[in-house]
């Protein structure tokens, strides 16, 4: 990233880029019998967000707020466990970033920093679509919509 500081404000823009694998869940959703279920499964993958940052230093301690654009090649699945249907995914999520942090600048170019993320990646549909049951062909949507928290510590070297 890339931090100005005029007298105490800090404004800047930075890029991350990291691996996602969220846990994934059996038998979260009722089938419309009640002898079945649907199974959410979501793989994991690389994401990415840009954002712009604003913070206020006091003296070595630096508060900040975040936001701005993620992405993430995560694929959303939900199947059920009623034979006779072909799951098509979601595909890549993208959305809102936010949060804030604390960073201590302990040395000339040395900082650490404790951060929250919030990603709010929206909703992606996928659909279930009918092999056997009739009416054959019959495509389901289904939605599913991803938030994710996140905390992060580091250690930055300024250059």
């Amino acid at each position: 990233g890339f931090n100005y500081q005029w007298q105490n404000v800090v404004l800047g823009i930075e890029g991350d880029l990291g691996y996602m694998n969220p846990t994934s869940g059996k038998g979260l959703v009722p089938s419309s019998n009640p002898a079945y279920h649907q199974d959410l499964t979501v793989s994991g993958g690389v994401y990415a967000d840009m954002t712009a940052r604003l913070g206020y230093a006091f003296g070595s301690l630096l508060f900040y707020g975040k936001g701005g654009y993620a992405y993430a090649d995560l694929n959303a699945t939900q199947t059920t466990t009623k034979p006779g249907y072909a799951t098509t995914g979601t595909g890549a999520f993208d959305g809102a970033v936010y949060g804030g942090g604390i960073e201590y600048a302990f040395a000339r170019q040395w900082t650490i920093k404790a951060e929250y993320l919030r990603f709010d990646l929206g909703s992606r549909g996928g659909y279930q679509t009918s092999i056997t049951d009739a009416p054959i062909g019959f495509q389901y949507l289904n939605m599913t919509s991803l938030k994710f928290d996140t905390v992060k510590i580091g250690a930055n070297y300024r250059f």
